[in-house]
């Protein structure tokens, strides 16, 4: 009895969070959509470009590194 009861409680909790799953990124009007989509590629830039800032700090760094000690590539 134990063993079905604990089945039927994990069948009932994937069940909800498949509809929950379903029910994640989906919009009504197609302007809410479009709003929700440029925020999100908003952050995305904002972390890309730091991204690149540090890449570009780490490439000066080592453009002075090989002035300092006289290594080449």
């Amino acid at each position: 009895m134990i063993v079905i009861t604990f089945a039927l409680g994990v069948c009932s909790c994937n069940q909800s969070k498949s509809q929950a799953e379903k029910d994640l990124g989906t919009y009504d009007s197609p302007e809410e959509a479009l709003r929700e989509t440029k925020q999100a590629l908003e952050k995305l830039s904002t972390n890309v470009n730091t991204g690149i800032e540090s890449v570009l700090y780490v490439n000066e760094y080592d453009k002075s590194k090989n002035l300092i000690f006289k290594t080449t590539k």
